[in-house]
């Protein structure tokens, strides 16, 4: 998943719009393929919810999948940064910041949580997450 995340937004920087909605497609529809087949489970909604926040597209499709993987996992922190994430591209700060403090809550250990959270405060989502 890290090579279309990175490959995306690239292509699209350099004006590859094309390359970047057809890498998009393919990766995003074998995780919807997934999705169909194994609909419960979790880590499948979960990476195509993670492939469209990163890559900033579809974020509607994004959410329906981040919410099923949180439904079926409610306490994976992963699944719910995940959903935080969507929510905070969509503009809805305080929704994510709640979930992102769940994260910290559920694995206090974990800096990269405490990070997003200092990201999320700050309110831009066009910041790139810090891995």
């Amino acid at each position: 998943m890290d090579l279309p995340i990175a490959l995306v937004p690239e292509l699209a920087k350099r004006g590859e719009k094309r390359r970047a909605d057809e890498l998009f497609e393919r990766v995003a529809g074998l995780y919807e393929q997934q999705c169909k087949e194994y609909p419960r489970d979790g880590g499948a909604h979960n990476s195509f919810a993670w492939l469209a926040a990163r890559c900033r597209r579809q974020l509607d499709r994004a959410l329906t999948h981040a919410r099923e993987a949180v439904r079926l996992t409610p306490d994976s922190a992963g699944y719910l940064d995940t959903l935080a994430e969507i929510l905070f591209q969509r503009g809805e700060q305080g929704e994510a910041l709640r979930l992102m403090r769940r994260c910290v809550e559920l694995t206090p250990g974990r800096e990269y949580y405490r990070r997003q959270l200092k990201r999320f405060e700050a309110g831009d989502p066009k910041v790139d997450v810090i891995e």
